[in-house]
């Protein structure tokens, strides 16, 4: 049965090439977390830290509690305490953090929930120039960001296949909800491979070290041609410049290159250099960053990004991977199987539980991609997924 609210498209890709995650909701334990705040209220006035506990929240992968700091009470007093609060919780994993006046505790849960993508597809109209659906936040609430907005994301963790899955995931919400013609990638990196088929691509994939540089200086020449267009239109970034000509507007660029830290330590500093200018000024030439790296090579050779200002962390090794990639520890116990961190982004919650695509859906999915050509063609009108 067809929703009312999605249109049919020709050839366009099918929910049910992906699996429903069941994750039990509607919990009904408020009272009794409440309860256990204000024990944890109790235990820390015991040990001189000075709170007020003043509710809770709970995201996928964990319960949060909120505690607002007197006068003197610091987030490094809180956090000299984790052994002893994980001893009275009786779990492992703290995350404790600072929001505004705020200290925020968070304890994993027993029973996680996954969001699921087919559920985020069928039931939600995604209207953003480029989809980033990053998961769902506090108290069920869904983030998806739009990349156009954002210019440019790190990320990074110390499970390379994790990672990778946020690429997945990316990459499968272009294909369900937008147009190959307006929005090209330029993929870097052999796990990219799989995706050869997809007639979205600006440009083979980049498999070889020694066209990674070439790759980049081409993408940094285009933006530079094309902000040059824009500059002799009259016009300060790409969407003006396409709503001026009309008929053959430039696509939108998103360029995506794995194991961003090996490259720039093994090429040189160039690889640095060229992916930081585009990142500060792709985004108004239409061209856009998505940098991937493992953590625990972040920590052994550390590279300077400093353009790259919103990152996505996933667990890490230790806290010092999580501070290098984020700026704060936390990263280091979080839950895995799609458990983040953001930074720099507008959204206040920042832990966040990305679907989980398997890599049996992605086969599915580029199956039948294969299989059927899909998207030689797009309904403007009707950009919307068969259910």
């Amino acid at each position: 049965m067809e929703s009312q609210s999605i249109k049919r498209v020709k050839n366009s890709l099918s929910v049910q090439l992906l699996d429903n995650h069941e994750s039990a909701k509607g919990r009904n334990d408020l009272d009794e977390r409440i309860q256990k705040g204000r024990k944890l209220e109790r235990f820390l006035k015991k040990a001189w830290v000075d709170v007020l506990f003043e509710g809770v929240y709970e995201t996928p992968s964990a319960d949060g509690y909120n505690f607002l700091m007197d006068e003197g009470t610091t987030l490094e007093s809180f956090r000299a305490l984790s052994y002893r609060l994980e001893d009275e919780l009786a779990v492992k994993g703290l995350r404790i953090f600072q929001h505004n006046d705020k200290i925020l505790l968070e304890v994993p849960r027993a029973l996680r929930t996954f969001p699921s993508l087919k559920d985020i597809l069928s039931f939600e109209r995604i209207s953003k120039n480029i989809p980033m659906i990053l998961g769902e936040g506090e108290n069920g609430k869904l983030f998806i960001e739009d990349l156009t907005n954002i210019g440019n994301v790190l990320v990074g963790g110390g499970d390379k296949s994790e990672v990778l899955k946020f690429a997945d995931l990316f990459i499968a919400t272009l294909l369900y909800r937008t147009d190959p013609k307006k929005i090209k990638l330029v993929l870097v990196g052999e796990n990219f491979k799989k995706y050869e088929c997809l007639r979205r691509l600006e440009r083979d994939i980049v498999t070889e070290k020694s066209d990674v540089v070439k790759t980049l200086l081409s993408i940094r020449s285009m933006m530079h041609e094309r902000i040059d267009r824009c500059y002799s239109a009259g016009v300060g970034n790409i969407e003006m410049y396409n709503s001026l000509v009309g008929k053959e507007p430039l696509p939108y660029i998103v360029l995506m290159v794995d194991k961003l830290g090996k490259a720039i330590n093994e090429i040189g500093p160039a690889v640095a250099q060229f992916f930081n200018d585009i990142a500060l000024r792709g985004r108004f030439s239409g061209i856009y960053t998505m940098g991937f790296v493992n953590t625990a090579r972040l920590r052994k050779y550390p590279i300077t990004l400093p353009n790259i200002m919103h990152r996505i962390a996933f667990r890490t090794n230790n806290y010092e991977e999580s501070t290098l990639m984020i700026g704060d520890e936390g990263a280091e116990v979080l839950s895995g199987e799609g458990d983040m961190l953001i930074s720099g982004f507008s959204t206040d919650p920042r832990r966040i539980q990305m679907p989980l695509l398997s890599e049996e859906e992605v086969s599915r999915i580029l199956g039948e991609v294969r299989k059927r050509g899909i998207f030689s063609s797009w309904e403007e009108e009707g950009d919307y997924i068969n259910l």
